[in-house]
């Protein structure tokens, strides 16, 4: 499914979510049987009062006879979230979603033969949303016209065999080419298969991949360092520019999160880029990254700027425990601070039980001291980050601050600040505070990325750039 980029904070929070760790994501159990009535795909939509978004569930029976099931909203770009529980009464269904926030309930009533009605319940509303299904196919594994348009792409990167999927617009072409570069964690093709659409309309190929031990790809994620990232990623660039209805003089990169930290590594290393589009990319080091969660999290619960600097003096003997190996220091400061009130809201908790994960640890040692400074200081290809205001995941300001900066000293880079949206670059938020309960991208999210793609593709190298490309 399509989420911020799992950071280091939200690799452990998806563990006690129930939905595994990064090095073991969710299993989707296999298809072994069906059954009568509610297995295969059922179609509608679920909405409230201001809000209405598709609606896909599909159910099937696995080989002990349980119910299982993967939910769709593909207008929000959310693809095949795993339900954790689903539980069938007579005429009843419940599914239960894991999320960060809180499980999620749908509570379902068979109303006829070929449909259910019922509520959505998130914990992040008092209300419930409505929703209404009828019964499309009994083949759980139909995908609808998912990928029409698309062709599948195999290449080869350090970890072997890396799998893809190349999304065309309309026409012959040739045309320009972005690359989806991925966040962190195991992600697949998936979560850019909305962003590819959109971009295609626009008149803009993409290649999306599985990334190394994620989806078809060979090799596993938890061990790769954000260079051997960046090799992946011009592996996945030369081979999309091999393609007869790509201009391979005109292919760049788009990342998100992480990714806006590998795309401007792997550009300076390839020398061929055209563009780069930095979604939520910090421009930070990995560290400051990392303690943004923490800030914003104590910042929301009203504490003010000593308390986040205590909590900080406690990541940073996070941070010397995970080089050094000597937790004695972090285990004392966490100690010091356990009764605190603001200690609960610190998410300090959090890294105390992330310490204890080796895999997680050798991961998070492999990329902590990256500086994306050397490269961004001294970036020949032009680059766009978009930001939101609302991100909690990274320190957006501090970043907009770095990536001005550097636009005034000559680098062709341009930064935009959407209003209300958040790490996953969706307006999560009205203007009057209240969060969305079904998130979408800003209305000009992808022309704005589609322009600067055809002005970088056409002009190449760009010679400055602006706070608001």
């Amino acid at each position: 499914m399509s989420r911020a980029a799992l950071t280091l904070l939200a690799v452990l929070s998806a563990v006690t979510a129930g939905r595994g760790s990064q090095a073991d994501p969710p299993v989707v159990p296999a298809i072994t049987a069906r059954a009568e009535g509610l297995v295969g795909s059922w179609h509608g939509e679920v909405r409230d009062a201001n809000e209405s978004t598709g609606l896909t569930i599909r159910l099937w029976k696995t080989e002990d006879g349980e119910y299982a099931g993967l939910i769709e909203l593909p207008d929000v770009d959310v693809y095949d979230w795993p339900a954790i529980g689903i539980e069938v009464d007579a005429s009843k269904l419940e599914i239960t979603l894991p999320s960060f926030a809180g499980p999620h309930l749908i509570e379902l009533t068979r109303t006829g033969p070929e449909s259910l009605d019922g509520v959505w319940l998130n914990p992040r509303f008092e209300e419930p949303a409505d929703i209404h299904l009828t019964h499309g196919s009994e083949d759980p594994e139909d995908v609808g016209d998912r990928w029409e348009g698309t062709e599948e792409i195999v290449f080869y990167g350090g970890a072997g065999k890396l799998a893809g999927s190349l999304v065309f617009p309309a026409g012959d072409g040739p045309f320009p080419a972005a690359v989806f570069v991925q966040g962190s964690g195991p992600i697949d093709r998936l979560t850019f298969l909305g962003q590819a659409r959109a971009l295609a309309e626009h008149g803009i190929a993409s290649l999306i991949f599985d990334k190394r031990g994620s989806g078809e790809s060979e090799g596993v994620w938890i061990t790769a360092d954000l260079q051997d990232l960046a090799g992946d990623v011009i592996a996945a660039a030369i081979a999309a520019g091999e393609h007869t209805k790509i201009s391979a003089d005109r292919v760049g990169f788009i990342g998100h999160s992480q990714g806006g930290w590998v795309a401007p590594l792997a550009a300076s290393e390839w020398g061929k880029a055209r563009f780069i589009v930095s979604q939520a990319g910090p421009a930070t080091t990995v560290a400051e990254e990392t303690w943004w969660n923490v800030q914003v999290a104590l910042k929301k619960a009203g504490y003010g700027e000593d308390i986040v600097q205590k909590a900080i003096g406690v990541l940073m003997m996070f941070e010397g425990g995970i080089h050094t190996g000597n937790w004695k220091p972090f285990e004392v400061g966490l100690a010091e601070v356990k009764e605190e009130s603001w200690y609960e809201a610190s998410l300090l908790a959090t890294f105390d039980r992330f310490r204890r994960s080796e895999p997680l640890v050798d991961y998070y040692r492999g990329i902590s001291t990256y500086d994306p400074m050397p490269v961004l200081s001294t970036l020949e290809t032009p680059l766009l980050s978009l930001m939101g205001d609302r991100d909690e995941e990274q320190p957006w300001d501090r970043s907009q601050e770095i990536y001005e900066r550097l636009a005034e000293e000559g680098r062709p880079i341009s930064v935009h600040v959407y209003e209300n949206v958040n790490h996953s670059m969706m307006v999560a938020y009205y203007e009057d505070g209240s969060p969305v309960r079904f998130p979408r991208y800003p209305v000009d999210f992808f022309a704005r990325q589609a322009t600067f793609i055809n002005l970088a593709a056409r002009q190449g190298k760009q010679d400055g750039g602006t706070s608001d490309q």
